[in-house]
């Protein structure tokens, strides 16, 4: 019997272990994307380009249309005039944002050392 693979190519995983979401963490922008969102709770399209200005709008698309097939977040279409689009975290992603705080708190004491 042969073992499923994920496509990170290590002996141990499978599809479904974890591998495309460590992968997207690694592009840019991903993390702050995520950590905005964990502060801010809800945030428009518009409101990511302006914190973060070196931030293209097609790679926020891009990166907001993966966290929302990975369900880290909900894009949420108001019907008001004109049209507003809000993002928020899903359940996954608040755990997501947890853990990258985390990792920013550990950071944070190595440099108080």
């Amino acid at each position: 019997m042969t073992e499923l693979s994920c496509e990170c190519g290590m002996e141990d995983c499978f599809p479904g272990c974890g591998c495309e979401l460590l992968s997207l963490l690694g592009k840019r922008w991903s993390i702050f994307l995520i950590m905005h969102l964990m502060k801010s709770e809800i945030m428009r399209f518009n409101e990511f380009l302006d914190v973060l200005n070196s931030l293209s709008p097609k790679t926020l698309s891009k990166r907001l249309k993966q966290f929302e097939k990975m369900e880290l977040i909900v894009r949420d279409v108001i019907p008001t005039t004109p049209v507003r689009v809000e993002y928020s975290l899903t359940q996954k992603g608040r755990d997501l944002g947890n853990i990258l705080q985390q990792l920013k708190s550990l950071v944070h004491s190595w440099r108080a050392k």
